[in-house]
């Protein structure tokens, strides 16, 4: 999704707002800055605070992981135990979360949700279908921002005044034209939360009617815990919400910091130390050195991400499906798994991910076979090589080591790339533009388990987040097909097709890896529950007592 970042410049609203509050603390632990009641605390170290909390704007993987914690939407995946030691997503059903029940109609046209009655927000409002309609009607429209261009468009939806209607305080419907196959997953996503209108409302102004400033740093959700002081750059606080409505899931830790440690290495060594409960975002290296360290455990699993080499497809010589298959095959694949990712990460094969529904791995064949490169790139018309570059996010290590190989590897078939690194703020700029040139290393993830929801992102054209500008009309053409039918088995024989055209046949990308999603804590916090935002659930958590 959640990739992740969209529209980064409202970072803005973040650097003049400090939320304060006061905690009653005892029994203390320290280590610089960090000060906190220890009996029911959870510490969670991170590269950086979210870049925001209203998820209109603010979409880094830690704001992704705040808004998992603080909202909740109308349905959800169940969870299930996995053998990595994870609790994690069970594709084959949804269930109910703020919907007490919801009916799709035979054709496939309509959902109507019924919501759960007496549901409270963090403000104390109940929850009705008038926090639906703002949402999803006045405020994604007014705003024009993440909800209309990404889950109204994955929804089919494009006259929200006509498609989407309050049946009474607690229902509500959605109609498209169509049978709508992805309409139940897409309202397990975080970006079809829902949040407490009213509470919304009351911080309007006639410069900010829809709340942004207010929302950016505070929320207004339902979900398991809310936000108690927001400092950007140092941390933020969450407190459990005693009267959230899933009795069930009521969180056992009391509180959360959400603390920023830049340095992968301190936060290693807060982890080690015992004053930080998790350390998120460590290197392949510091997580093998982390396994078997008495007090801490390491959790590893595939996950939804998927990391590639991009093309701007838009300009000679990656128009060409021979030039990409060419440098495909001039892949250092076995080096950048061993030597980078310290076998860690898993090969990706498909832009659909190995974990989800209608994966195939079998047309991809990509072993390393410089002749095979060079034969390609002589039909293409480039038998000398040429010179070109390749952009890399300053802000992922192993994007680094990854270019470095690829530098060398393009050599032998005459390809010479110059490395650009750039800052994440100004790569992310470069990318939600579609301004990036040359190839570029991105990794996103689908946070929908649908085959027609990895197509829509990366491979229908034109798509915001297609950023290099792929086309290939039998795609397009197979992806409609998917979205208007609920026949399961024509779907996936599309999916299947899709999958060879754009790994096979006309190559989207360069498949590096599907890193997967890696955490160290404490070894005394069980149950860590993983979300399709690349996030931990913080109410699963609990420490375990001697």
């Amino acid at each position: 999704m959640k990739r992740i970042i969209l529209l980064i410049s409202a970072l803005i609203l973040l650097l003049t707002v400090i939320i304060t509050g006061c905690v009653k603390q005892s029994k203390t632990v320290s280590s610089e800055d960090i000060n906190v009641d220890r009996d029911r605390t959870l510490i969670w170290t991170v590269p950086a605070t979210p870049n925001g909390l209203d998820s209109e704007y603010h979409n880094s993987l830690q704001a992704l992981e705040a808004q998992s914690n603080m909202y909740d939407s109308a349905l959800r995946y169940p969870f299930k135990e996995d053998e990595s030691g994870f609790l994690v997503p069970d594709y084959s059903k949804v269930e109910s979360s703020l919907a007490e029940s919801w009916e799709l109609s035979k054709d496939g046209k309509t959902l109507t949700v019924h919501l759960r009655q007496g549901v409270k927000s963090h403000a104390g409002n109940e929850l009705t279908a008038d926090d639906f309609m703002y949402q999803w009607v006045d405020r994604a429209w007014g705003l024009n921002a993440m909800y209309k261009n990404f889950s109204a468009d994955g929804l089919k939806l494009n006259d929200p005044e006509k498609q989407l209607k309050k049946i009474d305080k607690y229902t509500f419907s959605l109609t498209v034209d169509t049978p709508n196959p992805i309409a139940e997953p897409m309202m397990t996503h975080i970006f079809t939360h829902l949040m407490d209108s009213v509470d919304a409302k009351a911080y309007s102004t006639k410069s900010d009617p829809w709340a942004t400033k207010y929302l950016s740093v505070n929320g207004s959700g339902h979900g398991p815990f809310k936000v108690t002081k927001y400092i950007p750059g140092q941390q933020v606080e969450f407190e459990a919400f005693n009267d959230y409505w899933d009795k069930k899931n009521k969180s056992w830790f009391q509180k959360v910091i959400m603390k920023e440690v830049p340095s992968s290495s301190n936060r290693v060594a807060l982890l080690l130390s015992g004053t930080a409960d998790a350390a998120t975002s460590l290197t392949p290296n510091e997580l093998q050195t982390l396994k078997g360290k008495p007090g801490v455990k390491v959790y590893s699993w595939s996950g939804n991400l998927i990391q590639r080499v991009e093309f701007n497809q838009e300009k000679p010589p990656f128009d060409n499906p021979k030039v990409r298959k060419a440098l495909a095959y001039a892949t250092p694949y076995k080096d950048i798994l061993s030597s980078v990712y310290l076998g860690m990460a898993k090969q990706a094969t498909s832009i659909i991910p190995s974990t989800y529904p209608g994966y195939t791995g079998e047309y991809w064949d990509y072993k390393t076979n410089f002749d095979k490169a060079k034969k390609l790139l002589k039909e293409a018309g480039y038998d000398k090589g040429f010179k070109t570059t390749l952009t890399i996010n300053a802000g992922i290590t192993q994007e680094q080591q990854i270019a470095i190989l690829l530098k060398s590897s393009f050599k032998n078939i005459g390809v010479e790339i110059e490395i650009q690194e750039l800052q994440t703020g100004d790569y992310y700029n470069n990318l939600v533009q579609h301004n990036m040139d040359g190839m570029f290393i991105f990794q996103d993830m689908p946070g929908v388990a649908d085959g027609g929801f990895s197509t829509k992102l990366w491979a229908q054209h034109p798509s915001n987040i297609n950023y290099g500008g792929y086309k290939n009309e039998e795609v397009n053409r197979l992806y409609k097909e998917t979205t208007e039918t609920l026949d399961v088995k024509k779907r996936n024989a599309n999916f299947k097709r899709i999958q060879e055209i754009v790994v096979k046949e006309d190559p989207i990308w360069i498949y590096l890896t599907e890193p997967g999603y890696h955490i160290a804590m404490r070894e005394d916090i069980k149950n860590p529950a993983w979300g399709t935002s690349q996030d931990i659930r913080w109410n699963m958590l609990s420490r375990e007592r001697n």
